[in-house]
């Protein structure tokens, strides 16, 4: 260069100021850009934050309400067992007191009772067919009047070959218990 070394330092600095300034200008100039461009997406997250926030919370409660229905599910299938258990609790008869009594009526001595069968009529009454073996027909005569006499029986049926045999007759008997003992 022609120019003298006072100048040629004077070009040089104004040449580095004028690079700092056009670097400088630019750097500004980026970033006010991307401020600019950014600022909206930036609100945009800060408005949006209570809305995802609000989301979040609701898809827990969601979740939280499908282990709930899980639960209720689990909680009306034991009400159903339970509804089961008292109904089938309310169609049972106690009919051990009525046992106890037919078994206090038998004599030991002269009759032997071998099956007892109970079952219900299509009315609802409660039959209950005694089989066994008697070793004289008075015994088994004695025996009949004592179920007759019996309160807790309102009927004995007992086929006329009961009584063909004198002595070791079987017998086949059935009892209709009345309606009260058992409680319908």
């Amino acid at each position: 260069m022609l120019l003298a070394e006072n100048y040629k330092k004077l070009v040089r600095r104004e040449k580095i100021l004028r690079l700092s300034a056009y670097f400088f200008f630019m750097l500004s100039a980026a970033g006010i850009l991307g401020l600019a461009l950014m600022l909206p997406s930036y609100f945009l997250l800060i408005f949006s934050k209570d809305d995802h926030l609000r989301t979040l919370r609701i898809e827990e409660e969601i979740l939280a309400r499908k282990e709930l229905g899980k639960l209720e599910g689990e909680i009306s299938k034991v009400n159903e067992a339970i509804d089961a258990f008292e109904r089938n609790e309310k169609k049972r008869r106690s009919i051990s007191g009525v046992l106890i009594r037919l078994f206090r009526t038998t004599p030991s001595a002269g009759i032997r009772i071998f099956s007892l069968n109970l079952k219900r009529e299509k009315t609802g009454e409660f039959l209950l067919a005694i089989q066994g073996s008697a070793d004289r027909r008075e015994d088994f005569l004695k025996y009949k009047a004592a179920l007759e006499a019996s309160p807790d029986f309102s009927g004995v049926i007992s086929p006329i070959k009961n009584l063909l045999s004198e002595f070791n007759l079987e017998f086949n008997i059935e009892l209709k218990i009345k309606p009260e003992i058992y409680g319908i």
